[in-house]
């Protein structure tokens, strides 16, 4: 169980491409615990797509990484 307000905790991810974040895939779901009376508009949620074709477009408004 994770505690603190960032999941993963620096530097414990499983993504084989930055250490600080982790893989969501099929197969590898997330799960997140949040206490009673919790209000979701504090809630962020951050997503990152690795730049593969390495065309340094990532995605952050620059018509980069597309997910389907």
């Amino acid at each position: 169980m994770g505690s603190g307000t960032v999941i993963p905790k620096p530097g414990l991810g499983n993504s084989e491409y930055a250490p600080d974040w982790n893989v969501i895939a099929p197969g590898k779901p997330i799960q997140m615990k949040l206490p009673a009376g919790y209000k979701p508009t504090g809630l962020g949620l951050e997503f990152r797509v690795p730049d593969l074709n390495r065309d340094g477009l990532t995605g952050d408004n620059t018509g980069g990484e597309t997910l389907s």
